[in-house]
């Protein structure tokens, strides 16, 4: 008999204690992981379980000295509401799941909201009226009346009827949807576990279980079975809705670089001058582009652009300004014209607020005039034989789709044989190494500089390892894009 007692007083202390822990555990989750909000009916179950396994320990503890009368009052009036406010929460969860819960405001302020004002009532004047639960001079407490009579049948009438929904939907021949049938299938489980955790008590404890039986650990580990299986749903459902977003990211990535001239281009046809373009971007999709398109037998118009923002709304925002600015080259002859056309278009409708900084250049290979509008884009780096790399500092207009009256100015230079136009984003000017320090500018020019000997396609190489090994261990954060225009000699 002493071995069975020092068991119960173990089990007593422990398995609640333990209980308790997993079930703040499973409510850090809740808020923290899953984004519920405290009144979240999960979250309220989970409460209501902690609160139970802290009103009934102090209970037990506080029960007989009447010194502490007025905790066991509190403990145990705690765990009558915390019981009901529990199974209400279990019962509407489940109910809702199984498509039976009350459509009507009505019928949830009837079936919930009612009986629990009417017992938390009648546990705090208990003290007065002695309908529920209260504590005699002694510091026992006393349940009768309404306690074994109305609270008992109602907890148990919130609890057996979701498990009796769930029996007869596994039982009834009609179809069943296979998330209702999973779900019926864990509430009978988690029933079957509550009830052999409580016969299981009684079978250790024997005559002890008089003095140490407790429900909170049955009914705990019951709600932890749920929560965790419930959970589990979620974290399965989650993953596979990230699985499916990432599949319709890499085909977005796939259309975005279809959409995207090929990366190398001579034009005409005697290659009198030539355009290599690179790209990386910073996630599957991305806000910069690059294009080139001739324009009749000796123009040939290119551009390069950056979206601001990232991701899937930068990737639609550029693909819509991409295809404004190939339409109105084709109808207007200088590149002014085209970028305040296209900026005049995008505002009219530019919910978003999304904008874009862009270059664009009209060579004209007869002439060797290279016509640009700058629209808030980082200057490009020009290099002219014999005189080394330049910042090609001119008119610096504002960015695309900022105010709807502006009004692009252009400039003009001429070109010569071995002239080499570099373009690029800020995702190459912008990016940092491990301590904050930006890639720069200036060091994009002597970069430059020192591999402009070599073909266009090296020259792109060299300056993206460079910003990679300047900023290695750190991550790219943002899109790099670059193009080169190289002039060659008439053949």
């Amino acid at each position: 008999m002493e071995f069975f007692a020092t068991m119960a007083e173990y089990l007593y202390l422990e398995l609640p204690l333990l209980t308790l822990i997993i079930l703040i555990i499973l409510l850090y989750n809740n808020i923290v992981l899953y984004r519920l909000s405290f009144r979240d009916q999960m979250s309220v179950m989970l409460i209501c379980g902690i609160i139970m396994c802290i009103s009934e320990a102090t209970w037990d503890i506080c029960e007989g000295t009447a010194e502490l009368s007025f905790l066991s009052y509190i403990a145990v009036n705690l765990f009558i509401c915390s019981t009901l406010a529990a199974g209400e929460a279990f019962n509407q969860y489940f109910l809702s799941g199984f498509g039976a819960a009350p459509k009507s405001r009505k019928g949830n302020i009837a079936l919930y909201v009612v009986p629990f004002g009417i017992m938390v009532l009648l546990s705090i004047t208990s003290p007065w009226t002695k309908l529920v639960a209260w504590v005699d001079e002694n510091g026992m407490i006393l349940e009768e009346g309404l306690f074994n009579w109305a609270f008992i049948p109602l907890v148990l009438v919130y609890v057996l009827s979701v498990f009796l929904l769930a029996a007869g939907y596994l039982i009834g021949k009609r179809e069943k949807d296979p998330a209702v049938k999973r779900l019926a299938k864990r509430l009978l489980i988690s029933a079957a576990l509550g009830v052999a955790i409580y016969f299981l008590q009684i079978a250790v404890l024997g005559n002890a279980a008089e003095y140490y039986m407790s429900v909170s650990p049955a009914l705990s580990i019951c709600l932890i079975y749920l929560m965790t299986a419930v959970n589990t749903d979620h974290l399965l459902k989650t993953q596979a809705e990230v699985d499916r977003v990432e599949s319709e990211l890499r085909v977005a990535a796939g259309i975005q670089m279809d959409a995207m001239p090929p990366c190398e281009y001579s034009f005409p046809s005697d290659g009198r001058c030539e355009l290599r373009a690179s790209m990386h971007m910073a996630s599957d999709v991305g806000g910069d582009f690059y294009d080139y398109f001739p324009i009749g037998d000796h123009k040939l118009c290119f551009l390069i652009a950056d979206v601001s923002g990232k991701g899937m709304p930068a990737a639609l925002f550029m693909m819509t300004v991409k295809t404004m600015i190939s339409e109105y080259a084709q109808m207007y002859e200088e590149p002014s014209d085209i970028f305040t056309k296209v900026n005049e278009r995008i505002c009219q409708k530019n919910e978003s607020g999304m904008f874009v900084t862009a270059w664009i250049g009209i060579f004209d290979t007869e002439s060797n005039t290279l016509r640009y509008v700058n629209a808030g884009h980082n200057f490009p780096l020009l290099y002219r034989r014999g005189e080394g790399c330049t910042i090609l500092k001119r008119n610096h207009g504002l960015f695309l789709a900022g105010m709807e009256d502006t009004i692009y100015r252009q400039d003009e230079i001429r070109m010569r044989s071995g002239d080499r136009l570099l373009l690029y984003t800020d995702g190459i000017t912008d990016a940092h190494d491990p301590n904050g320090k930006l890639y720069g500018t200036q060091k994009l020019l002597e970069t430059f500089e020192g591999a402009v000997i070599n073909r266009n396609e090296e020259v792109l190489h060299r300056i993206t390892e460079s910003v990679r090994t300047f900023t290695d261990p750190a991550p790219q954060f943002d899109d790099m894009t670059m193009m080169i225009l190289t002039i060659h000699e008439r053949s």
